[in-house]
């Protein structure tokens, strides 16, 4: 009997210790599943507590929360704190709501939150994350959570972006790894969004715009640097609804250009903005560029032919050697087309 009663209380307290240790805000991801392509690991964020899982609420949800919860499922950082259910809705209780992480908790209990499920949600603003081994990015200060200072989190600890060398490539980057379509301005100096405290982790970013994370472009060393939190960089993203508009475009002051192939027209390019036409300047204007261009006014005149969304350099360099404002010589962008006055219509 002795024996009997001795196996029942190891039992039991076996099964207290599972349950303890589960209640211990243990988390899992679901309904989401790997990223193809990527080491990214991503769902919406499930919480083992009284026995029983639920979700978190993402009122107040932030990078900041999702850092914890993906170095709890072992992944060294997070890129992203997804909103209101994208991952699918979960069931059960939503157990949390309000959390306030400062990033280096060891685990969602040690949070600040608004006590267990009382959160006054539904499972339409179930929260989820995207865990990966990139860096996180932040928005700080801004108008809207889609622009603000950029802050990236490196050694357990925010820091800041230095503007040297910061491009609108750089934000597309930002933007893109924040989960917004696309970037609208890069900004430089910290006049817009304040000065930021602690390192400046990154200075003379560079990247291609194609990079999917801002740890992947160009960089000195993580906390190398010789700028001043004056020179903070910042960003502002297109929101998720975002439709880029369709700027109407004509070439103009162009002219009939014979050489060895077929004749080709060419002009100034000028865009309709807010009631006129106006000129675009040619910093960094390229081959790519003109590309859009042509392929913009082909859309609008099926007599543009085709080659001219496929041109090369070495073809600008000889269609524009002649031209009197060509290239290179001219603040106003000069490009090749098939017409001497082609216009996309204004709306």
């Amino acid at each position: 009997m002795a024996g009997t009663k001795t196996v029942v209380l190891l039992l039991a307290a076996w099964f207290a210790t599972v349950i303890t240790a589960q209640s211990d805000f243990s988390v899992r991801l679901a309904g989401g599943g790997n990223s193809t392509g990527s080491e990214q690991y991503l769902g919406r964020v499930e919480v083992f507590i009284n026995g029983q899982w639920g979700t978190v609420c993402s009122l107040g949800w932030t990078i900041e929360d999702a850092l914890v919860v993906c170095r709890m499922l072992g992944f060294p950082s997070a890129s992203r704190a997804v909103n209101n259910g994208i991952y699918g809705l979960g069931t059960g209780p939503v157990w949390l709501s309000n959390l306030n992480c400062r990033g280096n908790e060891s685990s969602l209990a040690m949070c600040q939150y608004a006590g267990l499920n009382n959160t006054g949600c539904t499972h339409l603003q179930d929260a989820g994350v995207v865990c990966s081994d990139d860096l996180a990015v932040r928005l700080v200060n801004g108008t809207s959570p889609d622009n603000g200072r950029v802050e990236v989190y490196h050694s357990n600890q925010w820091g800041t972006v230095c503007s040297d060398f910061w491009t609108f490539s750089n934000a597309l980057v930002v933007c893109r790894q924040l989960g917004y379509p696309t970037a609208l301005e890069a900004v430089v100096l910290a006049t817009r969004y304040g000065q930021g405290t602690g390192p400046i982790w990154l200075d003379d970013v560079q990247c291609t715009g194609s990079e999917p994370s801002l740890s992947l472009c160009l960089h000195r060393p993580f906390g190398t640097h010789n700028c001043q939190h004056w020179e903070d960089a910042g960003v502002r993203c297109a929101p998720a609804n975002f439709t880029a508009p369709v700027l109407p475009i004509r070439l103009n002051n162009g002219s009939t250009h014979s050489i060895a192939t077929p004749s080709l027209y060419y002009g100034r390019v000028e865009i309709f903005v807010n009631g006129s036409w106006g000129t675009v300047c040619d910093d960094n204007w390229g081959i790519q560029d003109g590309q859009v261009v042509c392929r913009q006014l082909r859309q609008v005149d099926s007599d543009v032919p085709a080659m001219y969304s496929n041109l090369t350099i070495s073809q600008i360099n000889v269609f524009t050697n002649d031209f009197t404002t060509a290239i290179g010589l001219s603040l106003d962008k000069i490009f090749e087309d098939s017409s001497d006055m082609l216009v996309t219509p204004a709306i």
